[in-house]
């Protein structure tokens, strides 16, 4: 019960009260605009919870109101094997229509996001 009780407790934090060190490692790409939704909609996959169409909605409209050299950042509370760890999303406009985009989590979902990022990149020959 303990457990369950931390669980939801660690999914109710808002997400801004996470530590930054627990997201310490980074999965990283340069997308053309128009690359980046879709990218993150099939990332989705990899989270049992705390990262689905709402939050790839989320990161979509904040994409929207960045500016030429501008960077911007949300931070989502994920479930992941089983374990709650921070997501964060950090968007740079380095280009009219291309961002840079960084995800910050653990070395596991770092991992398997850079691994996402070049089956994506292989499948639209970017």
């Amino acid at each position: 019960m303990k457990r369950l009780l931390a669980t939801l407790l660690a999914l109710l934090t808002p997400s801004a009260a996470l530590p930054k060190e627990e997201a310490a490692h980074e999965a990283s790409t340069n997308f053309d605009k128009k690359h980046v939704a879709p990218f993150l909609e099939r990332a989705t996959h990899l989270f049992e919870s705390g990262f689905g169409p709402a939050e790839v909605k989320k990161v979509a409209a904040l994409m929207e109101k960045i500016k030429m050299d501008e960077e911007k950042e949300l931070t989502f509370s994920v479930k992941f094997k089983g374990q709650v760890v921070p997501l964060r999303v950090r968007l740079f406009m380095d280009d009219i229509d291309a961002f840079d985009l960084y995800i910050f989590s653990s070395a596991e979902v770092a991992a398997q996001v850079t691994a996402l990022i070049k089956k994506f990149g292989e499948e639209h020959g970017i």
